[in-house]
């Protein structure tokens, strides 16, 4: 949260004119867990735009959540205020958290190949190589074995045809 904090303190006076605190934006942050009813109440009460503006954000700064900022920056670019959530991102924070979500991904890729290549072997599936592979269903692939099938049939009609 000391991003937002920073953030919001080198660009204050832009911030309070650029976001909006809407409805759909405290609707997010209460399905989030952020704010509760008597938040989203308190909030939507203030007739003065700036002041409502300013006391959402103090709030938020003072709650100091990492994943507050996240859901944040999340719920200003999904409602349409990208140029309010450029103004409070700190590049390096996200790079940070892109790094993180990529280290558990890599992590959770790993434990799923591990998990299939104990359930082969558990199984007793012997691993094919790209040639012996059996046709998938694909639908060029199910096209190519009906034209076979067929082709052999129309073969043994005329086979049966000539023959008489």
């Amino acid at each position: 949260m000391n991003a937002l904090r920073k953030k919001y303190k080198d660009h204050r006076d832009e911030v309070l004119t650029v976001v909006q605190v809407t409805n759909d934006l405290l609707a997010l942050l209460t399905r989030e867990g952020l704010l509760d009813i008597a938040d989203c109440v308190r909030y939507q009460g203030m007739a003065d735009i700036r002041k409502r503006t300013q006391a959402f954000l103090e709030m938020l700064v003072q709650r100091s959540s990492d994943r507050a900022y996240r859901v944040l920056i999340q719920g200003l670019r999904g409602t349409g205020q990208s140029k309010a959530a450029d103004l409070l991102t700190d590049v390096e924070e996200e790079t940070n958290l892109i790094i993180q979500l990529q280290k558990l991904l890599d992590e959770r890729i790993d434990n799923i190949d591990a998990f299939i290549e104990n359930e082969v072997d558990r199984a007793g599936v012997l691993k094919t190589s790209p040639r012996e592979k059996k046709p998938c269903g694909h639908p060029k692939q199910r096209v190519t074995e009906r034209s076979k099938v067929n082709k052999a049939s129309k073969e043994e009609v005329t086979s049966v045809e000539n023959k008489r």
